[in-house]
This record gives C-alpha cells, sequence and structure tokens, in this order.
C-alpha cells in the first residue's frame, strides 16, 4: 500500500483543519485548506482516513460491510501531505485567494478528495471540501453538547440506500440534490463570514479571524465528483456567487428541467472517465450546452481514456494491489497517477482562466500536450436530433 498521496504540484505548502459550525444535523462540517509556510512532514500529516467508522461506512455504502477490517487495513498507515492545523500564511504577492467549494460524490465524504484539494490549495487557493449531511455521505458525524460530562458527542448519519429503478428513486435523489446544493450555498455564507470576521464555530483547530479581509469573494468557483457534480450544477443554479464550475465525471440523474433552466451563465468544465459514462447521463450534460439557452460562456466536455468512474478520487492513488484495485473497483487501464496530473491540471486551468489566476497551463494546453488521452468531447455517440428537439423542449417549458 501507498503511504502518502501525491505532494501538491504548485508553489504554495498547504495547511488544513476540520470545522464544525455548529451543534446538531443542519452543522456545516468542512475541510479547510489553505498555503502555509511550514513544509509537510511525516510528523504533521494527518491521517487519511482518521476515524475508524469511515471504514465502516464505505464498505457499507459498497454494500461489503463485513470486509471494513480490510478497508481499514489498506487505508489506515495512509497520510495526506499537509500541515495539520498548520499556520495560515498570505503569500507575499496575494492581498486575497479565491475560494473554491469541493462536494463529494454518492458514498464518499470530505476526505475521499483531499489530493486534488490539497493540490488547489497549493496553486493559491482557499479550499472548502464539504462533508453532506444528506445521507449521501459513506457515514458522517454532527455534535451535540453533553452538559453533565462538559464536552461534545459525535453522533453518526448512516448513509442511505435507495433502489436503483425503484419508483421513488429520481424524487429522493433530487431531493438529496437540492439539500446538497443548499449546503454549498451556506458554506460560502460561512466563508463570508469568515472573511467578515464574524465567523463563529464549534470545533476548529486554527485561529479563523487570521484569513479575515483575505477571501476574494468575487472570484469563487465549485466543483464535485459524481453526485457532487450535479450537486454544483445545482448550486450554480442557486447562487450567483459561484463564477465557475467543474464537474469530474457528473451523475446527472438527480437533476430535473427546473435545475436546468435556472442554471446561471457560468462557465463550465465536465471532465468524464470513460467507463462511467452512458447516452442519457451525456445527453443531460448537452442541456447545458451554450447554445441551449444561449449564454456567451464557455462551455467545455472532456474524456479522460482508459479510466473508470474511482479514477478521480484518493482511492486509485493510495492503493497498488492489483486484487484489491479489482475487488474494490479503483483503477482503469490507465496509470493512476498520470490520471491524476491530468485530471487535476484540467480543472485547474479551467478555473484559473475564470477566476484571472495562474494555476498552471490553459486547458487547450494540456489537452495538447496529452492528446492521446485526452478526448474533446464524449466516447458515448448521440443522436443529434433527439439533443436539439431536448434543448427545444426545455426552453419551451416542457418536462
Amino acid at each position: 500500500m501507498r503511504h502518502t498521496l501525491p505532494n501538491a504540484t504548485g508553489p504554495y505548502h498547504v495547511g488544513c483543519t476540520d470545522i464544525v459550525t455548529k451543534y446538531g444535523e443542519d452543522r456545516c462540517l468542512f475541510r479547510w485548506y489553505y498555503p502555509t509556510e511550514d513544509k509537510p512532514s511525516h510528523a504533521t500529516s494527518p491521517l487519511w482516513l482518521g476515524d475508524n467508522r469511515y471504514a465502516q461506512g464505505f464498505t457499507d455504502f459498497l454494500k461489503i460491510p463485513r470486509l471494513s477490517w480490510l478497508f481499514k487495513w489498506t487505508f489506515s498507515k495512509a497520510l495526506i501531505p499537509v500541515v495539520w492545523n498548520g499556520k495560515f500564511h498570505l503569500p507575499d504577492e496575494k492581498r486575497k485567494l479565491p475560494v473554491i467549494i469541493f462536494s463529494h460524490g454518492l458514498g464518499g465524504n470530505r476526505l475521499a478528495y483531499s489530493g486534488i484539494c490539497l493540490d488547489l490549495a497549493s496553486q493559491g487557493a482557499l479550499v472548502a471540501s464539504i462533508e453532506h449531511a444528506d445521507q449521501s455521505a459513506c457515514t458522517t458525524f454532527y455534535y451535540v453538547k453533553d452538559d453533565s460530562e462538559e464536552k461534545n458527542l459525535q453522533k453518526w448519519i448512516d448513509f442511505r440506500h435507495v433502489a436503483s429503478g425503484s419508483a421513488d428513486e429520481q424524487s429522493i435523489r433530487n431531493e438529496q440534490v437540492h439539500h446538497r446544493a443548499d449546503e454549498c450555498v451556506k458554506l460560502l455564507d460561512h466563508i463570508e463570514e469568515i472573511n467578515s470576521g464574524t465567523f463563529h464555530c464549534i470545533s476548529s483547530g486554527i485561529d479563523m479571524s487570521t484569513f479575515r479581509d483575505h477571501v476574494d469573494l468575487e472570484r469563487c468557483a465549485i466543483m464535485g465528483h459524481s453526485f457532487g457534480g450535479a450537486t454544483t450544477i445545482t448550486a450554480i443554479s442557486k447562487d450567483k456567487r459561484f463564477k465557475v464550475g467543474v464537474g469530474l465525471d457528473t451523475w446527472m440523474f438527480p437533476l430535473n428541467n427546473e435545475i436546468y433552466k435556472n442554471v446561471n451563465a457560468v462557465p463550465f468544465l465536465f471532465i468524464n472517465t470513460e467507463k462511467f459514462q452512458w447516452e442519457a447521463n451525456v445527453a443531460g450534460m448537452r442541456k447545458l450546452d451554450k447554445d441551449t439557452f444561449g449564454v456567451d460562456v464557455e462551455r467545455r466536455m472532456l474524456t479522460l481514456l482508459g479510466t473508470v468512474h474511482s479514477s478521480q478520487c484518493d482511492f486509485a492513488l493510495l492503493v497498488d494491489n492489483p486484487l484489491l484495485s479489482k475487488i474494490f473497483q479503483l483503477k482503469g487501464a490507465a496509470d493512476a497517477f498520470h490520471t491524476n496530473a491530468v485530471n487535476n491540471k484540467l480543472a485547474f486551468g479551467f478555473i484559473g482562466t475564470h477566476l484571472g489566476e495562474d494555476f498552471g497551463p490553459s486547458v487547450d494546453d494540456v489537452i495538447k500536450a496529452h492528446e492521446d488521452f485526452v478526448l474533446v468531447g464524449s466516447t458515448i455517440a448521440l443522436d443529434e436530433e433527439r439533443v436539439v428537439k431536448s434543448k427545444e423542449k426545455l426552453r419551451s417549458g416542457e418536462n
């Protein structure tokens, strides 16, 4: 097993902490990444798994609960190459930093995308990886106050299984995607409080007042994987403060036409894996084409060849055992580290371009450098007449 995620590629070292805003299920729980002066070391890097309850949560989600011991053994020593609770350091040439919210996929959590989040922060951004409380996380928690013992008690929220193809599946997932998007909007409200110096929370490892006046709220991006991609689209339909979006292998099923019609005119990039996509899903993405509502913004779709749905998560980077990779379906034919590097460069290039930041090469430059790996568009062939008709129906208000 690998014992650490890849180091950050940007010019800055990265610190991070976990934050819980309040008591109760309606809390906001997120991991906060930011530039720091100190270089990460074995002594300062936190464990990737953290709490063993997440091992049980992941295997419960996968419906293999008896293998929680194997999951725990596989990931128990893995480290995240950041400085845990490190001191925030504003780069000398910066006055304010852009902010990026990351939404996890179905059965994920705030930990499962640590690699891309820390890499984003190393470019000079503040990154908030949210852990959703709608029962779509593998498991998550909130605090209740025990006055008798003067301490906080954790209460856990289990993952909710919904039968695929059931009559109420779409309505349940649609309700969840709205809940998740509302949490992202609430998180952005809290980030505004962090910037204004009025933020209060019940759990944080650092002094959050050090970020006061250093958050550029005019440059805010949101991105997510799978269900998190759908959450990203929904959040953009709810709040104009989000200026750019990136969906990693977005699962479009939870969305309906009401969401599509309200998506704000901001740039959006889909980065898909080859093996996850199917016709209806890609057709849903095409509803966000520029010409659907005549928006003058960049909308793009790319596909990473030889990849699977988990290729954009940390799992593929931490497991080097072929048998375990097969059991957990973690890797495709493409090299996991090459996939991670290119995937991140595409996301960073797109976000940087539209937020006015130098986060590395542009999307076009990355595509040109990896033209045998990055496909413009999709491997799924669609009937273009049907695509045009679906856009017409959307514009006319038909369901």
